[in-house]
């Protein structure tokens, strides 16, 4: 692991284990994957157990490893001992695990002011991110592993250093904070 990722996971909060397998932080690389599979748990749509399963194996060990577990010519075997261990857990349960740890994953603050034209942008997040990181100048096996929260956080510093977005400071939330107390003594 590089000295930056060491510093930028130092206080991250243990994940959860879904499906039976602990996850690991939500990287570039496995938004990537799951936004290339279509993924309904990324990109919307119904979500089955199949599709949960897939997003977990993915997302549950690092992204070199999730792509060895894809194109493995045993997956199917391994899927189908899978299904089996975990035949009797919830998959409500499960799926309200993994979006409670999807939830938390973007650690990024809000952008309260985009300079310019705002426009719809065509491609896909994920690979916008990846392109930003190697605008930066970082590596690609260095951003497909970084944990998302940290590579937004990067792409957003440098964002706001160059003049191109204004971000929700904590000044802005100490203000908000205090207007909502204004209006709760009003009422």
């Amino acid at each position: 692991m590089s000295q930056l990722a060491d510093i930028l996971t130092a206080t991250a909060k243990p994940c959860p284990v879904v499906m039976g397998l602990r996850l690991i932080p939500y990287s570039v690389g496995h938004s990537l994957v799951l936004h290339c599979i279509g993924s309904p748990l990324v990109v919307g749509g119904h979500v089955g157990r199949a599709d949960l399963m897939t997003a977990v194996l993915i997302c549950s060990q690092p992204i070199n490893e999730s792509m060895a577990a894809i194109r493995s010519p045993f997956r199917n075997l391994a899927l189908k001992l899978w299904t089996w261990k975990v035949k009797n857990l919830s998959f409500e349960a499960e799926l309200d695990k993994w979006s409670q740890w999807m939830a938390g994953q973007s650690t990024a603050p809000e952008i309260l002011m985009k300079q310019g034209n705002s426009r719809q942008l065509s491609m896909p997040w994920p690979e916008r991110m990846l392109a930003c990181c190697l605008e930066i100048g970082l590596e690609e096996n260095t951003v497909l592993a970084m944990p998302i929260g940290d590579a937004e956080r990067l792409v957003l510093a440098r964002a706001e250093s160059h003049g191109d977005v204004e971000l929700w400071s904590p000044k802005d939330e100490a203000l908000w904070r205090w207007v909502k107390q204004q209006e709760a003594k009003k009422n």
